[in-house]
């Protein structure tokens, strides 16, 4: 790989650390005192799809003087993706810039902090308000809270009975109170997952937010419910 990035990216002195992932291989990359992010899939025309969207929506925040968010770094060829043979393996590839700070997961949470996570949310989701890309808008998944009745089918695999019973209750509270809203609601492309690992901080404030692969259209006030929904982990008095 070290000779693949040299030829792509002009890189010298190169060291490379491979991080964990669930969904696809990630690597640190240091070049040139710089740190980046190299991204690795499985080949799919959906994968490709979705990374090219993706991209576009990181070079639209870019250019739209928001909180620090990662950038794509071209190829040799000026693309931002490219299918490459990595180890006699053909992969989907792409290069992010890399952001420094701890996580929010790891900082003190203070007033202040959470303060500066809903300003962050907000400036990127004020930016992204004038975004557009159809197959970001197409994304139709479980995980997705705006998809919550998908999940559905999967209570009966729930052993405990007390527990079926509470998620039964929340599932109809939402059919009943939060359903017949959803008409009124603002929709647009959001980061749909602020958490505690996504998110970059510095001197008791948010300085980055990162991991867009679950950018979504959804409604607006998801970010807020989402990022809420992480900051009250963990604690006694949320």
């Amino acid at each position: 790989m070290n000779d693949l990035l040299k030829d792509e990216f002009s890189f010298i002195d190169v060291e490379i650390k491979k991080l964990n992932g669930y969904d696809n291989v990630n690597y640190t990359v240091t070049a040139d005192s710089k740190k980046y992010i190299f991204k690795t899939y499985a080949v799919s025309k959906e994968t490709l799809d979705l990374i090219n969207a993706e991209n576009e929506a990181l070079l639209f925040l870019k250019n739209s003087e928001t909180i620090s968010t990662p950038h794509p770094v071209p190829f040799s060829d000026g693309s931002f993706v490219k299918t490459l043979n990595i180890n006699n393996k053909v992969l989907v590839c792409r290069m992010l810039s890399f952001i420094e700070g701890p996580f929010l997961g790891d900082a003190k949470h203070t007033k202040e902090l959470f303060e500066s996570f809903g300003n962050s949310l907000a400036e990127i989701d004020l930016a992204l308000k004038n975004f557009n890309n159809y197959t970001i808008q197409a994304i139709h998944k479980e995980w997705d809270i705006q998809h919550l009745t998908l999940s559905k089918k999967y209570i009966n695999e729930i052993s405990n009975a007390s527990d079926r019973s509470l998620v039964r209750y929340f599932f109809q509270q939402y059919e009943e109170n939060v359903i017949p809203a959803l008409p009124l609601l603002r929709k647009q492309v959001i980061h749909n997952d602020a958490n505690e690992w996504n998110v970059l901080t510095k001197n008791n404030r948010v300085s980055g937010i990162i991991d867009f692969g679950d950018f979504t259209y959804s409604f607006l006030i998801n970010e807020l419910a989402i990022a809420i929904t992480y900051g009250c982990y963990d604690k006694t008095k949320p």
